[in-house]
C-alpha cells in the first residue's frame, strides 16, 4: 500500500537536518555544536523511540530499520512498522507484520482493513475478502465497510480481462520513479526522479529517492524519442507534478511542495497547487499559489476543464471523509469558489487521488484505496452526468492489479493513453509509466433506459410516472413520459432496480430491471391495464332503504367469476378491476330476490356505475313451527265464546303493512278456541273468528285474494288444558285466554 497521497510530501525532520548539516560540515570544514547535541539526544533513545521519530518525520526507511531491530514492539510501533514496509513497497514484509498485528487483542478495525488490502496486494484475494468481512463487522458504519462487503462477490469479475485495455511498459522507465500526468499538445508530461548531482543531495525521505521534476517527452506509443524539462524554472528543490492544462494549453495547474517552506504544525511541508498562464508570446508567467493552499494540509492532483473554469483536485483538508478526498471549484468574476467535496459516493475513509475529468462525456477517472478493488490504489470511473446518483466503477484487470495503479488519462483521440503503476510483474522498479491501447471504448458507467408506456388497448400513455428504486428499496430516480408516452433515464451500470409505473385510472405496474449488461441502451416498454371502477348501491325496495351486508359479485359477460364484496352501511359497493369490455354484476342476500345488471365499458370509462335493487322475500320478523312459517307479530286474542274483534285489533294494522310491503305474500289467518264447549261448536266459533280478522284485512290491502281464513277449533292448544275425556286438566282463565287467538301463517312467498 504505497500510498500516493500527493506522491511527495516533505518532512524537514530534526535528525535529517543533522545529517544534511553533517554533510555540509564535512564539505566546508565548519563545526556545528548543534549537530552534536542533536546526535547525542537521538542516541539516548530506545530503538522503538528512534523508529517513532523517523516514522513521524516520514522517514520510513530509517523507521523500519530501527523497529526491525527491536525484539518486542508495542502495538502502535508494530502498526507503524507494517505501514513503513507498505510505504516502501516491501509488501511481503508488510504482510508478515500485519499478520502479527491482527493477532493482537488491541488491534483496530483499520488494522483489519489494511491487512485485507495487503493480502490483496500479495494476491490472496479469498483470504482478503474474509478479513474484509471481519473489518466490516468491527466497523459497520464506515462507508468503505459497506462498499467493500457489497462488492466482495465481484472480485472474480474484476480480475477477468474484459478486452478493453492493453498495457505496455514504456521504454523510458528506469528503476527509479516515473509517472505520467497528461499531454501537452502531442508531448507526454510526466514526473521523474531527478538525477543525482553534486555532493549535497536532497532526498524524498520515505523512499530515499531523489525528488520529482516535471518533464516533456516526444513519445511514440511506448517509446520515448527525447525529453526535456517542462519549464525549467518550475522545477525547484522539492517535488513537482502532476500537472493539468486548459483546452488551449494556455493555463496550467501543477502540484508541488510548498515553495515558501511554510511548515504545518507537525513540521510537514505539504503539497500545494500552483497556477501559471502563458502571455501572448507563449511565455509562461510567474507561478501563482492556489487560493485554497494551506501549510496545514495538502492540495494537489489538478484536473482542469477545457475552459479553465472548473478545477478538480485532491486534498486531505479538514471536513472530508478521511484520508484524501476529491473536491471541485469553479471560477467566477469573484475568483475560485469554495471547494465542494464530491460526496461519500466517491470519497471514502481511504484516499481518493488523481482525478481526471473528461468534459465531453462528463466522466471522472480517479484512483482510490477505499473502494473495493484488487489491492493498493485502483482506477475507477464514475459519471457526473447525474450528480444525485453516483456509483464508481472499478475498471478491473489488466488496468488494475494488486499493486498501486493510478493517473489514467486518454489522448484526444480516446484510442490510447497512459497509466502509472508499481506492479512487479513487468515493471522496472518503483512507479512506471504504461502505454494504454484502447481495444474498446471505456465502459459506460450509465445505461440509458428508454421505452414507450402504453395501455392494454395499445395506445401510448402520456404523463405516466416511472419511479426507480435500488435493491435496498431506496428511491433513486424518476421520469414522466412525454406526450407520446416516451421516456428515457440514465441509471448506473451493474445494478438491479425496481421500476414502478403509475398513472391515474390505470393499475400500477412493477418491473425488475438489471443494468448488468454490455448493452448501453436497455428498452423496456411497460403496458398498463386500464383501471376500471365498477361501483353503485344496493337498495331494499321493500323498505326503500339501503341494503347492508348484501353480497355483490362481479363476473365477465360469460359469467366467469372476477371478485365479490359486501355492501357497506350505505349499501355501497366498489370493484377495482382490470379493464374488460362487459361485466355482469349480481347481488344476492338471504331472504331477498336476486338482482343482475349487465354493464359495458369503453376505454374512456374510468368509472361504471350500476345501481342494484332487491325486494325482500319475507318480512324481517318470521318464525317457524314444524316447518310452517308465521309472521312474528303480536297475537290477537278473543273473549270467551265471542268472535268480535277487541280493541287490540290494531295489531292487524301491522299485518296490513307487511302485506302492502310484500305484494306477492300470501297468508292464512288461522283462529283457535279454548277447550271449553263441544268440539263442533268450537270449530264454528274459530271459523267466525278467522273470518272476522280476514274481513278487516281484506278491506285494507290490494289483491284481497291473498288472504285466507281457517278455523282450527280446539285442535291446536298452546298449553296442557284439557276439558273433556278421560284426562281432564283444569286451567285458569289466563291459560284459556292463551288459546283463544288468531295466527298468521305464510303459505306462499
Amino acid at each position: 500500500m504505497k500510498t500516493k497521497l500527493f506522491i511527495c510530501s516533505l518532512i524537514m525532520a530534526m535528525p535529517v537536518m543533522a545529517q544534511d548539516t553533517i554533510q555540509e560540515s564535512a564539505t566546508t570544514g565548519k563545526s556545528n555544536q548543534l549537530v552534536e547535541k542533536i546526535k547525542s539526544f537521538f542516541e539516548k533513545k530506545t530503538l522503538e523511540q528512534k523508529g517513532d521519530m523517523m516514522y513521524d518525520y516520514y522517514n520510513f526507511s530509517k523507521a523500519s530499520f530501527y523497529y526491525a531491530q527491536e525484539d518486542s514492539l508495542t502495538t502502535s510501533a508494530l502498526r507503524k512498522l507494517a505501514d513503513s514496509y507498505a510505504k516502501l513497497a516491501s509488501y511481503d514484509q508488510s504482510l508478515l507484520t500485519y499478520q502479527q498485528l491482527v493477532d493482537r487483542s488491541d488491534c483496530s478495525a483499520t488494522d483489519l482493513y489494511n491487512y485485507a488490502n495487503m493480502l490483496k496486494m500479495n494476491g490472496s484475494y479469498e483470504e482478503a475478502d474474509n478479513w474484509m468481512k471481519r473489518y466490516a463487522e468491527k466497523a459497520p458504519t464506515e462507508k468503505r465497510a459497506l462498499v467493500n462487503t457489497k462488492m466482495i462477490e465481484k472480485s472474480a469479475s474484476l480480475m477477468k480481462d474484459q478486452g478493453i485495455f492493453q498495457l505496455t511498459n514504456c521504454l523510458m522507465n528506469s528503476s527509479l520513479q516515473e509517472f505520467a500526468s497528461g499531454m501537452y499538445y502531442d508531448q507526454l508530461v510526466y514526473s521523474a526522479s531527478t538525477p543525482r548531482k553534486g555532493l549535497i543531495i536532497k532526498e524524498y525521505l520515505w523512499s530515499n529517492e531523489t525528488f520529482l521534476d516535471l518533464y516533456l517527452a516526444d513519445i511514440d506509443g511506448d517509446t520515448i524519442q527525447s525529453f526535456n524539462a517542462l519549464v525549467p524554472a518550475f522545477n525547484k528543490k522539492f517535488h513537482e507534478g502532476p500537472v493539468s492544462f486548459s483546452g488551449d494549453f494556455s493555463k496550467m495547474f501543477f502540484t508541488a511542495n510548498n515553495y515558501s517552506n511554510d511548515k504545518s504544525a507537525d513540521g510537514k511541508i505539504n503539497l500545494q497547487l500552483y497556477y501559471a498562464e502563458k502571455d501572448i508570446d507563449g511565455i509562461w508567467g510567474d507561478l501563482v499559489p492556489f487560493k485554497y493552499n494551506s501549510p496545514e494540509y495538502s492540495v494537489g492532483h489538478p484536473s482542469l476543464t477545457a475552459d479553465g473554469k472548473t478545477l478538480f483536485f485532491s486534498s486531505n483538508m479538514p471536513g472530508g471523509f478521511g484520508g484524501a478526498d476529491i473536491y471541485k471549484c469553479t471560477m467566477s468574476d469573484t475568483g475560485w469558489s469554495a471547494p465542494v467535496n464530491l460526496g461519500n459516493d466517491i470519497n471514502t475513509e481511504g484516499d481518493e487521488l488523481f482525478p481526471n475529468y473528461m468534459e465531453k462525456t462528463q466522466l471522472l477517472l480517479f484512483s482510490s484505496n477505499g473502494h473495493y478493488g484488487l489491492g493498493g490504489l485502483d482506477i475507477y470511473l464514475v459519471s457526473l452526468k447525474v450528480e444525485k446518483f453516483i456509483r464508481p466503477m472499478n475498471l478491473g484487470a489488466p488496468l488494475n492489479s494488486s499493486a498501486d495503479d493510478f493517473g489514467l488519462f486518454l489522448t484526444s483521440t480516446q484510442k490510447s493513453g497512459y497509466v502509472s503503476s508499481n506492479r512487479k510483474s513487468d515493471g522496472k522498479g518503483n512507479d512506471d509509466i504504461y502505454y494504454v491501447k484502447m481495444l474498446k471504448e471505456l465502459p459506460n458507467p450509465w445505461k440509458e433506459i428508454n421505452g414507450v408506456a402504453s395501455n392494454n388497448f395499445g395506445r401510448s400513455l402520456a404523463n405516466t410516472k416511472i419511479n426507480f428504486r435500488n435493491e435496498s428499496g431506496d428511491y433513486v430516480d424518476s421520469v414522466v413520459t412525454d406526450a407520446n408516452g416516451k421516456y428515457s433515464v440514465n441509471l448506473p451500470t451493474g445494478m438491479k432496480f425496481t421500476m414502478d409505473v403509475t398513472k391515474p385510472s390505470y393499475r400500477s405496474l412493477t418491473n425488475l430491471l438489471s443494468t448488468n449488461t454490455t448493452d448501453n441502451i436497455i428498452s423496456l416498454s411497460p403496458v398498463l391495464d386500464h383501471r376500471v371502477i365498477v361501483k353503485g348501491h344496493v337498495s331494499n325496495t321493500t323498505k326503500n332503504e339501503p341494503l347492508v351486508n348484501a353480497t355483490v359479485a362481479l363476473y365477465t359477460k360469460d359469467f366467469k367469476f372476477i371478485d365479490s364484496v359486501k355492501t357497506g352501511a350505505d349499501g355501497s359497493y366498489l370493484f377495482d378491476v382490470y379493464d374488460k369490455k362487459e361485466f355482469a354484476v349480481i347481488t344476492y342476500k338471504n331472504n331477498y330476490f336476486t338482482d343482475t345488471n349487465f354493464v359495458s365499458s369503453e376505454e374512456i370509462n374510468d368509472v361504471i356505475e350500476s345501481e342494484l335493487a332487491m325486494a325482500q322475500i319475507l318480512p324481517d320478523g318470521v318464525y317457524s313451527v314444524e316447518d310452517e312459517v308465521f309472521l312474528k307479530v303480536r297475537t290477537i286474542y278473543f273473549d270467551w265464546n265471542s268472535s268480535n274483534l277487541r280493541a287490540d285489533k290494531s295489531i292487524l294494522d301491522e299485518v296490513i303493512k307487511i302485506l302492502n310491503d310484500f305484494p306477492n305474500l300470501e297468508i292464512e289467518l288461522g283462529s283457535h278456541t279454548d277447550c271449553r264447549g263441544s268440539k263442533a261448536y268450537n270449530q264454528k266459533l274459530s271459523d267466525a273468528r278467522a273470518k272476522a280478522s280476514t274481513s278487516y284485512i281484506k278491506e285494507r290491502i290490494s289483491n284481497p285474494r291473498r288472504i285466507h281464513s281457517r278455523g282450527y277449533g280446539e285442535n291446536k292448544l298452546v298449553n296442557d288444558c284439557e276439558c273433556e275425556g278421560t284426562r281432564i286438566v283444569p286451567c285458569s282463565e289466563e291459560d284459556h285466554q292463551m288459546n283463544r287467538r288468531t295466527e298468521f301463517k305464510i303459505i306462499k312467498k
